[in-house]
């Protein structure tokens, strides 16, 4: 007879050791889903808003960041941007103006002793760069201006 009481009370605490294991993987399950569904809404709204700019050309959108490569032939710079470690290629666009501009933070005193009207061949990789563009109608971006940080 003990040894049937055994059994049941071994049976039974697997039950209960199964049900409660089941009950926690359909909770986590569940919060993890409920997580999805907040990202894939977040992914909604931010897919609709770039697609907003389908039909629409906007400018006021400003790149800040080191140049990585220039391609002189295309009118393309390619610039890295540390905070959210990417990089960009950017158009440039003929007629974009470019001119040098002091690091607004920096402490040494800098003098912009270059010449007035700098070029897209005044243009070095390592540069610190400050792009106003604009985001065209087929994805693109295309600058405006280029301000050469020194």
């Amino acid at each position: 007879m003990n040894k049937r009481k055994l059994i049941l009370l071994i049976v039974g605490i697997l039950f209960v050791f199964i049900l409660g294991g089941g009950s926690g993987v359909y909770y986590k399950t569940q919060e993890e889903a409920e997580g999805l569904r907040q990202n894939q809404s977040q992914m909604e709204i931010a897919s609709n808003f770039v697609n907003s700019f389908e039909a629409l050309e906007y400018s006021a959108i400003v790149v800040f960041g080191d140049v990585v490569s220039i391609d002189n032939n295309k009118r393309e710079i390619e610039i890295a941007v540390r905070e959210i470690d990417k990089s960009f290629k950017i158009k440039i666009k003929e007629g974009t103006n470019i001119y040098y501009s002091k690091l607004p933070y920096s402490s040494e005193e800098t003098t912009v002793d270059e010449k007035l009207n700098p070029t897209l061949e005044d243009i070095k990789i390592g540069d610190r760069l400050n792009i106003n563009i604009k985001l065209l109608s087929n994805g693109k971006i295309e600058s405006q201006s280029i301000a050469i940080l020194k």
